[in-house]
Protein backbone atom coordinates (compact mmCIF):
# COMPACT_ATOMS: atom_id res chain seq x y z
CA UNK A 1 0.00 0.00 0.00
CA UNK A 2 2.94 2.06 0.99
CA UNK A 3 4.50 1.31 -2.47
CA UNK A 4 1.18 2.59 -4.73
CA UNK A 5 1.04 5.94 -2.52
CA UNK A 6 4.86 6.66 -3.00
CA UNK A 7 4.16 6.16 -6.77
CA UNK A 8 1.33 8.21 -7.08
CA UNK A 9 2.93 10.79 -5.42
CA UNK A 10 5.82 10.91 -7.50
CA UNK A 11 3.49 10.94 -10.33
CA UNK A 12 1.59 13.79 -8.88
CA UNK A 13 5.53 15.90 -8.60
CA UNK A 14 5.99 14.84 -12.07
CA UNK A 15 2.99 16.21 -13.72
CA UNK A 16 3.26 19.30 -12.19
CA UNK A 17 6.70 20.15 -12.47
CA UNK A 18 5.87 19.18 -16.26
CA UNK A 19 2.86 21.59 -16.00
CA UNK A 20 5.57 24.43 -14.66
CA UNK A 21 8.14 24.02 -17.57
CA UNK A 22 5.40 23.84 -20.06
CA UNK A 23 4.59 27.41 -19.46
CA UNK A 24 6.28 29.85 -22.10
CA UNK A 25 6.97 33.22 -19.86
CA UNK A 26 8.73 33.12 -16.71
CA UNK A 27 5.99 34.59 -13.92
CA UNK A 28 3.33 31.92 -15.42
CA UNK A 29 6.10 29.42 -13.85
CA UNK A 30 5.87 31.14 -10.98
CA UNK A 31 2.51 31.36 -10.35
CA UNK A 32 2.55 27.74 -11.58
CA UNK A 33 5.35 26.41 -8.71
CA UNK A 34 3.06 27.88 -6.04
CA UNK A 35 -0.25 26.42 -7.32
CA UNK A 36 -0.33 23.29 -4.53
CA UNK A 37 -0.48 25.75 -2.15
CA UNK A 38 -4.05 26.63 -3.37
CA UNK A 39 -4.99 23.33 -4.15
CA UNK A 40 -4.30 21.66 -1.04
CA UNK A 41 -5.49 25.24 1.03
CA UNK A 42 -9.28 24.82 -1.41
CA UNK A 43 -9.33 21.28 0.00
CA UNK A 44 -8.91 22.07 3.52
CA UNK A 45 -11.47 25.05 2.91
CA UNK A 46 -14.07 22.87 1.81
CA UNK A 47 -13.64 19.71 4.00
CA UNK A 48 -13.63 21.60 7.06
CA UNK A 49 -16.27 24.22 5.80
CA UNK A 50 -19.16 23.12 8.04
CA UNK A 51 -17.20 22.44 10.98
CA UNK A 52 -14.83 25.66 11.59
CA UNK A 53 -16.42 29.12 12.68
CA UNK A 54 -16.16 32.35 10.29
CA UNK A 55 -13.21 33.95 11.79
CA UNK A 56 -11.10 30.46 11.51
CA UNK A 57 -12.13 30.26 7.50
CA UNK A 58 -11.14 33.77 7.11
CA UNK A 59 -7.77 33.29 8.46
CA UNK A 60 -7.53 29.93 6.27
CA UNK A 61 -8.18 32.11 3.45
CA UNK A 62 -5.87 34.58 4.71
CA UNK A 63 -2.70 32.01 5.60
CA UNK A 64 -3.30 30.51 1.69
CA UNK A 65 -2.75 33.92 0.08
CA UNK A 66 0.26 34.85 2.21
CA UNK A 67 1.58 31.36 1.80
CA UNK A 68 1.55 31.72 -1.80
CA UNK A 69 2.61 34.92 -2.38
CA UNK A 70 5.65 33.73 0.43
CA UNK A 71 5.99 30.50 -2.34
CA UNK A 72 5.76 32.52 -5.63
CA UNK A 73 8.47 34.65 -3.95
CA UNK A 74 10.95 32.38 -2.97
CA UNK A 75 10.86 31.04 -6.88
CA UNK A 76 11.43 34.02 -8.25
CA UNK A 77 14.09 34.95 -5.92
CA UNK A 78 15.86 31.33 -6.37
CA UNK A 79 15.27 30.25 -10.35
CA UNK A 80 14.85 34.38 -11.58
CA UNK A 81 17.13 36.35 -10.29
CA UNK A 82 16.40 39.47 -11.57
CA UNK A 83 12.62 39.38 -12.76
CA UNK A 84 10.05 41.16 -11.05
CA UNK A 85 6.06 39.50 -11.44
CA UNK A 86 3.01 41.64 -10.58
CA UNK A 87 1.74 40.65 -7.80
CA UNK A 88 4.90 39.15 -6.03
CA UNK A 89 6.69 41.56 -4.12
CA UNK A 90 8.35 41.55 -0.40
Amino acid sequence: MFALLESAFLFLVVIWLGWIFIATQPCERVYRFAHPVAIISDVLRAGLNNWVSDETKANMLRWQFETEVAVEHFAQREFYNSLTCAGVQK
